[in-house]
């Protein structure tokens, strides 16, 4: 029979140089700075092989180049996916990808699972990923252990297989065979596009199409206690145990309704320790979770505040106004990460190893843990101690000699520390050029390698990084920025 042959061409500029995985298929660019990997999906039966061919950079001139083709041959149609990852200065990747059966023919659907991994933060995640080519063969399928009726449906997952971000068309279900409360979404008509997401205790939703009638008929799986944005403005909702709903009532079958919570965040936590007493006040001060309302017999119309003012004291405004971390800071105050003290941020200040301990637990939305007496000076009554518990049960500080010194100043290396033990960095990292290098202590060198390579850490002004000394809030605040960015 007839032969078809299905090629990928893949040109990139001379400079790159352009190179291909003989065992993965994986082509990457090569430049010093900013690169790309193109990955296919699925290698069997793909032949890859280096072509040359011609650049012109300006009119009428011509460079010699190559290329990278992927060819398949059939006797029939064929899908040939691949995937694109864009890699910063300080990022190298990792990729697999397999093709998922979903029992449908497999010339109408595009569906695999990526698995992604970071090789230098060791962060590891998996996209699912399913698109329907025809339309007329809309109908509810299984792509791995997801079940949707969506015409496109992309789920990124940690790799304890914990959901971190949704995006689906023109999708009424999604269901996780995985979880007992199988059911993710459900809308009661087709949306045309909605994603998203939990980043601690936001509930980030983004969708053009979304109106408030249509947000009505969501309802969908969102465990814990959560403040909700939608497209970034804060809105109302509802919960109904573990699930999230805007209408009357949760549209999942067999869903009671429980306590109705308000989720804006206007209402702001406070402190959990009085004015005195060693590491209490401050930014990195612990703070007391938004207390659900009781029940409400009045409706609650779901609605998108129109108001663009921000969510934080207006003292911040102009403690950050022209400051060099202004809009990082900002975005800390704005999801209540950093509440301020006494009215100020503070900002330079020291902080001491609690507060930014406490810092870090509530930007990585670690539920705070019952204290059991793992440091010899700290008590189950501190403020802090609830936030260290917190820390030490995720691997993030471990203390010496059965002290934590909660109240002591934390040093440069020590956010550091307590940073890279968050991230899990394990691959190769840049060298140090810091002028003060050789002032690192042992146990921190890894740590501020991890940090400085992530573009966590930059040094100071004269081209030391001064890993000794006190770190100021408003260095921390920046630190912790940048630190939740990479979290992303």
């Amino acid at each position: 029979g007839k032969v078809n042959s299905y090629e990928q061409n893949w040109h990139m500029l001379p400079a790159s140089g352009i190179t291909y995985d003989e065992d993965s298929l994986e082509i990457r660019s090569n430049f010093e700075d900013y690169n790309v990997n193109v990955v296919p999906v699925g290698t069997s039966d793909i032949t890859p092989y280096y072509e040359d061919t011609m650049f012109s950079p300006t009119s009428g001139t011509f460079e010699n180049s190559k290329k990278v083709v992927l060819k398949k041959e059939s006797d029939g149609n064929v899908v040939f996916n691949t995937i694109v990852l864009p890699r910063n200065v300080n990022e190298d990747y990792d990729a697999e990808c397999e093709v998922i059966n979903t029992g449908l023919d497999p010339t109408v659907v595009n569906a695999f699972v990526a698995r992604i991994k970071n090789k230098l933060t060791g962060k590891e995640n998996y996209y699912y990923y399913y698109h329907l080519n025809d339309l007329s063969q809309k109908q509810k399928v299984n792509v791995a252990q997801f079940s949707t009726d969506a015409t496109t449906m992309l789920i990124e997952t940690d790799i304890d297989g914990n959901i971190t971000s949704t995006l689906l068309m023109d999708a009424t279900i999604l269901e996780d065979a995985t979880l007992n409360e199988k059911v993710l979404f459900k809308s009661n008509e087709p949306v045309e596009s909605i994603v998203y997401e939990k980043n601690g205790q936001i509930f980030n939703m983004y969708s053009s199409t979304l109106t408030e009638e249509k947000l009505a008929n969501i309802t969908m799986y969102a465990p814990g206690q959560l403040n909700i944005r939608i497209r970034g403005e804060y809105a109302y909702g509802k919960k109904s145990g573990n699930y999230l709903y805007f209408g009357d009532q949760p549209i999942i079958e067999g869903s009671e309704d429980s306590v109705v919570e308000d989720t804006n965040t206007t209402t702001k936590p406070g402190k959990e320790h009085g004015s005195t007493g060693g590491g209490g006040g401050g930014g990195g001060g612990a703070a007391t979770p938004v207390t659900p309302k009781p029940p409400v017999v009045e409706e609650v119309t779901p609605v998108v505040p129109e108001t663009n003012e921000p969510d934080y004291p207006s003292f911040v405004e102009k403690e950050l106004a022209g400051h060099w971390g202004e809009e990082q800071i900002k975005e800390l105050c704005n999801s209540g990460v950093i509440t301020g003290d006494g009215g100020s941020l503070r900002l330079k200040d020291t902080i001491t190893r609690a507060e930014f301990t406490a810092l870090v637990v509530r930007a990585m939305g670690i539920d705070k843990a019952e204290y059991e007496g793992t440091f010899t000076d700290v008590n189950t009554s501190d403020w802090s101690a609830n936030f260290i518990a917190a820390a030490y049960g995720a691997g993030l500080i471990n203390g010496a000699d059965g002290k934590f010194r909660p109240n002591d100043t934390i040093t440069r290396e020590e956010i550091c520390k307590i940073i890279s033990s968050a991230i899990k960095a394990k691959a190769e990292v840049k060298d140090l050029d810091f002028a003060d290098a050789n002032s690192i202590s042992e146990w921190a060198k890894e740590s501020v390698q991890i940090a400085y390579s992530l573009g966590i850490v930059n040094g100071m002004g004269d081209g030391s990084f001064a890993p000794k000394h006190n770190a100021l809030r408003e260095q921390a605040f920046v630190m912790l920025a940048r630190f939740v960015e990479n979290l992303k």
